[in-house]
């Protein structure tokens, strides 16, 4: 088990490509999936729930997480809540 802390995002981006578990300690954190943890036993708790899953369960909830967050915060998800915040109109 590695511990990455502050990596670059095109090295996140390389290691969430490989990794079977991705802990993100940021408070309010947006994207939202997945397990949460906010002391060293929910974080330990929720690791090894993690590990004891089956292959199937893990492939479920990574799947599940993609599309959230390719919907969620994709360019035209983005420029839909731009254009219906009234933002654009003050600019």
């Amino acid at each position: 088990m590695d511990f990455v802390v502050n990596a670059p995002y095109p090295r996140i981006l390389e290691l969430l490509s490989e990794a079977s578990i991705g802990v993100n300690t940021m408070v309010d954190e947006h994207f939202g999936t997945g397990f949460h943890a906010n002391d060293p036993k929910s974080f330990c708790e929720a690791v090894h729930e993690v590990i004891s899953m089956s292959e199937e369960e893990r492939l479920a909830i990574r799947e599940r997480a993609r599309r959230w967050a390719t919907t969620t915060f994709s360019e035209e998800a983005f420029k839909r809540g731009w254009t219906q915040s009234g933002w654009a109109r003050l600019l």
